[in-house]
C-alpha cells in the first residue's frame, strides 16, 4: 500500500512517501508505552492530542483554497466534493501537520520490509532492508533498522549502515542523521572511492561533502600501482623495469613485514570533477623509520576518470643536452576531456650560464607533448606523440631524443614521423617477432651544419626476431639461463636519394644468479649506404658487444649498467662506447629514488617512485574530505549551452 504523508511539524525535512510490505498504525496503550521492535533502547513517547483532526483541517484548507480559486476564476463551477475526493481522504495517513508548505529539497522517501508509525508524535520505525532516499540531495541511506525521531528531528540507523552519494559509498554500523543541521554522523566508517579504501574513526556528510577523521587510505586493488615523477624527456623507464622484475621494490613487502615507511597527512581532499579525479595531500610528511625524509609538503595527484592520464605537482630535476641541468617545481591544471597540463618554472644551468626556464607537459588519453625553454641556452626543446590506434602513432620533436628501435634514441633538429608497429609471438617456434613501418620528415640539428641545414623525407622498415634456443631454471638455487638468437634488419630511403640497409645477427645469453642479473650479446652487422643526416648515421660498427647488468644488494639498494661496445671503433665517431648508461635505485620497500645518467647523450634524471597496492603502502590522515563537483559542473554546462526557444501559446488554450 502506498502511503502519502505531507506535513512539516517541527523542522526542515518531511516524509513524503513510504512504501512497505506491511504498514500499520500502532495503538497507544494505557501505560503510554509505544510498541517497537522489542528494542529497549528505543524511546517511549507520551500521548498528546490526536493528529487526525489537524490533518483533516490541513486537507480541507488546501481543497477549499483550490476550489475558491477556481470559483473566482469561473463562477459557473459548483463547489461539490466528488467520490474521488472522499476516497483520497481515506488513503492519507493521519500525521500531524501545519499550514507550511514543504519545499521539494526537504522531502525524502522511506522504503522497508516493515514500517510502523506513532500517531502521537509522528515517529517512524522501519525494519528490514531499510532505504531512505533524498532525491534532491542525491543521497540514499541503507540499514537493517531505522528510527525517525520527530521531537529531536533525528534519524538513527543501525546494522549494515550505508551512505550512497554520487556513486561513492560509505559503510558502518551506526549512523545519526540531524535533520535540523542537515548533516550525518557515522562511527568507524569504511569507504571505497577512486580505487582506494578509506577507514576512519568518524565520518560525516555535510552538505555535498563527505568528511572522515583520523584514518588511513590505501589502494583497493591488489596490483602494482606506480606513482612516479614523469622526468622531462625520459628515454626509458628504468624504475618500471625494476618493478616488473619484482626483485627490488616488492621483495619482502608482503603484509607480514613491518611497514618501514609511512606518509602522514594533515588533510586529504579527494575531489571528483566532471572529467578528473584529484587527490590532494596537505601538509604531508614522509617517514623512513623514525626519520622524516619529506617535510610538510602538499602533494596533488590528478588523473582522468579512468586513471589513464596521471600527473603530480612533484618537483623534477635532471640534465638534458641542448637544454641544460634543471630543477623545478610543477603546477598541474585540469583541461577539458580529462586532459592534464603541468607547468614547471625551473632554474637551468647550461652553456656555462645560469638562467631561468619553463617546462610544460600536456597529457591526454591519446597524446603527450612536453617542451622546455631556458634563457641560458635559448634552445626550444620539444617532443610529442599522438596515438591514432593500437600500433599507429605520430611522433614529432625539436632538438629532442626520440626512440628509434635498435638504432637507439636519436636527436634531430626537427622530426615528424608516422609509424605503425606490430609484435607477434609464435609459441610453437619459441619465436618473438616485431616490425615497424615509418614515414616522416627530418632535419639535422643545427650545430652540424647551420648554413646548409635542410629537411627531407625518410621512409624506413625495421624488423627484429628473437628465438629462444635453450632455457634452464633452478628455483632452489635461484638460478636461470636463457640462450637465444637475435636478428635485426633495417632498410631506409631518403627523399634526397640516399639509401641505407643494415642487418645484424648474433647470440644473446641472459643469466640470473640470486641477486645478479646479466645479459650479454655479440652481433655481427652488414651495412650498405650512408645517411645524409649526421644524427641518423649507423653508429654501432660491424661488430658490437651489448651488456645489461644489474646487481640487487638487497630490496633497498641496487645498481645497474647498460653499454654497447664497438671493439673495432669502426663508427663515424671512432668511439669504443656507443651506449653507456648507469643507474642507482635506493630507498625502503615500496618507496624508491632513482638516479640515472646516460654518458653518450648527457641525459640525467632523478626521480621518486611510490608503489601502492600493498599493506605497507598506506597513508595516515587527520582529516579527509571527498567532494563531487561533477553534478554542479554538469548543471552549469547545461544552462550555459541551453538554447532559448520561443513558445507560442495556442489561441484556443
Amino acid at each position: 500500500m502506498m502511503l502519502q504523508v505531507g506535513h512539516r511539524a517541527y523542522a526542515q525535512y518531511d516524509v513524503v512517501k513510504a512504501r512497505t510490505v506491511e504498514n500499520e498504525n500502532i495503538p497507544i496503550e494505557d501505560n503510554n508505552e509505544l510498541k517497537t521492535f522489542n528494542d529497549p533502547d528505543l524511546p517511549n513517547f507520551s500521548q498528546e492530542e490526536s493528529v487526525s483532526s489537524l490533518l483533516e483541517k490541513k486537507i480541507n484548507s488546501f481543497i477549499d483554497k483550490k476550489r475558491n480559486k477556481k470559483i473566482n476564476e469561473n463562477p459557473d463551477i459548483v463547489s461539490e466534493e466528488t467520490n474521488e475526493d472522499n476516497v483520497a481522504k481515506k488513503q492519507i495517513v493521519n500525521i500531524e501537520t501545519t499550514d507550511e508548505v514543504v519545499e521539494e529539497k526537504n522531502k525524502f522517501q522511506i522504503n522497508a520490509d516493515k514500517i510502523t508509525y506513532d500517531d502521537e508524535e509522528g515517529n517512524v520505525y522501519a525494519k528490514g532492508n531499510v532505504e531512505i532516499i533524498a532525491k534532491s540531495q542525491g543521497v540514499t541511506l541503507k540499514a537493517d533498522e531505522a528510527v525517525l525521531d520527530k521531537p529531536t528531528q533525528t534519524i538513527k540507523l543501525v546494522d549494515n549502515v550505508k551512505i550512497i552519494k554520487d556513486g561513492t559509498e560509505m559503510s558502518g554500523e551506526y549512523m545519526l542523521v540531524d535533520l535540523n543541521e542537515q548533516n550525518i554522523l557515522m562511527d568507524n566508517p569504511t569507504m571505497k572511492a577512486y580505487s582506494f579504501v578509506i577507514n576512519a574513526q568518524e565520518g560525516y556528510l555535510i552538505a555535498n561533502d563527505i568528511q572522515m577523521l583520523n584514518g588511513t587510505i590505501k589502494s583497493s586493488e591488489q596490483k602494482d600501482i606506480v606513482l612516479q615523477t614523469s622526468g622531462f624527456m625520459r628515454l626509458d623507464n628504468i624504475a618500471w623495469d625494476a618493478v616488473r622484475s619484482k626483485d627490488i621494490i616488492r621483495e619482502g613487502s608482503d603484509a607480514s613485514k613491518k611497514q618501514v615507511y609511512k606518509v602522514d597527512a594533515k588533510e586529504i581532499v579527494v575531489t571528483s570533477y566532471k572529467d578528473h579525479n584529484s587527490v590532494l595531500l596537505k601538509g604531508s610528511n614522509i617517514f623512513y623509520g623514525k626519520h622524516k625524509i619529506i617535510r610538510n609538503s602538499d602533494i596533488e595527484i590528478l588523473s582522468d576518470k579512468k586513471n589513464q592520464v596521471l600527473d603530480t605537482n612533484s618537483p623534477e630535476g635532471g640534465t638534458l643536452r641542448a637544454f641544460g641541468t634543471y630543477i623545478g617545481y610543477g603546477f598541474i591544471h585540469k583541461l577539458p576531456k580529462g586532459q592534464i597540463l603541468k607547468l614547471m618554472p625551473a632554474l637551468v644551468y647550461g652553456d656555462s650560464n645560469i638562467g631561468v626556464g619553463l617546462i610544460a607537459r600536456h597529457r591526454s588519453k591519446n597524446s603527450m607533448l612536453e617542451a622546455g625553454y631556458a634563457t641560458s641556452t635559448t634552445n626550444l626543446v620539444a617532443r610529442g606523440k599522438y596515438r591514432f590506434s593500437d600500433g599507429l602513432t605520430l611522433n614529432y620533436g625539436r632538438n629532442a631524443y626520440i626512440p628509434d628501435g635498435f638504432m637507439g634514441a636519436r636527436r634531430s633538429g626537427y622530426a615528424a614521423q608516422l609509424q605503425y608497429e606490430k609484435s607477434y609471438m609464435v609459441d610453437d617456434l619459441k619465436l618473438d617477432f616485431n616490425h615497424g613501418i615509418y614515414a616522416g620528415i627530418f632535419s639535422d640539428y643545427q650545430e652540424h651544419d647551420q648554413e646548409n641545414a635542410y629537411a627531407t623525407t625518410r621512409f624506413r622498415y625495421m624488423a627484429e626476431m628473437r628465438r629462444n634456443i635453450l632455457t634452464y631454471e633452478n628455483k632452489e638455487q635461484d638460478l636461470g639461463l636463457r640462450l637465444s638468437l637475435l636478428s635485426q634488419a633495417q632498410a631506409t630511403i631518403y627523399g634526397s636519394g640516399e639509401t641505407v640497409g643494415v642487418a645484424r645477427i648474433g647470440p644473446m645469453v641472459s643469466t640470473k644468479l640470486k641477486n645478479w642479473q646479466s645479459s650479454i650479446g655479440y652481433l655481427i652487422a652488414g651495412v650498405h649506404g650512408d645517411s645524409p643526416f649526421v644524427f641518423d648515421k649507423y653508429r654501432y660498427g660491424k661488430h658490437a658487444i651489448m651488456l645489461n647488468e644489474r646487481f640487487n644488494f638487497n630490496n633497498k639498494f641496487a645498481i645497474g649498467y647498460r653499454a654497447t661496445f664497438t671493439p673495432l671503433k669502426d663508427n663515424y665517431e671512432n668511439d669504443l662506447l656507443t651506449e653507456s648508461r648507469f643507474y642507482v635505485i635506493f630507498g625502503p620497500q615500496d618507496l624508491k629514488m632513482i638516479l640515472s645518467y646516460d654518458f653518450v647523450r648527457d641525459v640525467a634524471h632523478f626521480d621518486f617512485m611510490f608503489l601502492l597496492g600493498t599493506e605497507a603502502a598506506k597513508i595516515n590522515f587527520d582529516k579527509l574530505t571527498t567532494r563531487n563537483i561533477d553534478s554542479r559542473e554538469q548543471k552549469r554546462d547545461f544552462y550555459r549551452n541551453a538554447k532559448r526557444v520561443k513558445i507560442e501559446e495556442p489561441e484556443n488554450i
